[in-house]
């Protein structure tokens, strides 16, 4: 709520020269509750005020979360720095311990005017993230490995198997709640089908020792 209120009323300005990187963490649904509720934890957009308000369930908050995203987005493009730049978009963490570099990416490389590409075939992950900012700030990133640019490019290979998803979670926190069954999905092939995904049973020992 914080950070959208801060670029709303902010004034970007693009008067350097030099290249420039920013980082942003966006703590988004990590503590929800009710969007009727406007005490309980959680945010939401409103549509109508185009305002952020309190109380939303996981699902409002990740749809608020890419709502700041835009609005940060827009304000590239005022001052014309949006074209030129590359945006890479990851989730933070898979299950930490484990499998901390597999989560979902969007992706625009500097000089496109589309808009994000959002990567459903390949194994693109956080692995090949300082790779890949290096290689767009046009820096040596050889000895990082290769880049999320080298596999979408096809100069290197992508893995035909991709393990994204642990669908077991346990917290011992008051709240806490059990969601499912251990495991992890593997997918095959193109991730917006339902048919590439298999959930492989797991031992909670995997992922709790």
């Amino acid at each position: 709520m914080r950070f959208y209120r801060y670029i709303k009323e902010a004034e970007f300005s693009a008067d350097r020269d030099e290249n420039f990187f920013m980082f942003m963490h966006i703590n988004g649904p990590h503590s929800y509750g009710d969007r009727n509720d406007p005490g309980s934890w959680g945010f939401h957009y409103d549509e109508v005020s185009g305002q952020m308000r309190y109380g939303g369930d996981m699902y409002d908050i990740i749809h608020a979360c890419f709502e700041m995203l835009n609005l940060y987005f827009n304000k590239m493009k005022e001052i014309g720095v949006y074209d030129n730049s590359t945006i890479i978009i990851l989730g933070d963490h898979g299950l930490r311990w484990r499998y901390p570099e597999t989560t979902a990416l969007l992706i625009k490389p500097k000089g496109s005017t589309g808009a994000l590409t959002l990567d459903t075939t390949t194994s693109l992950s956080n692995k090949y993230f300082t790779s890949s900012i290096l290689e767009a700030a046009g820096l040596p990133n050889g000895e990082f490995g290769v880049s999320h640019f080298d596999i979408i490019d096809g100069a290197a290979p992508a893995s035909p198997k991709r393990i994204i998803y642990v669908k077991g979670l346990n917290s011992t926190t008051p709240n806490g709640r059990v969601y499912g069954d251990y495991g992890v999905w593997e997918i095959v092939g193109d991730a917006n089908a339902k048919e590439s995904w298999t959930f492989v049973p797991r031992d909670p020992l995997d992922f709790f020792p």
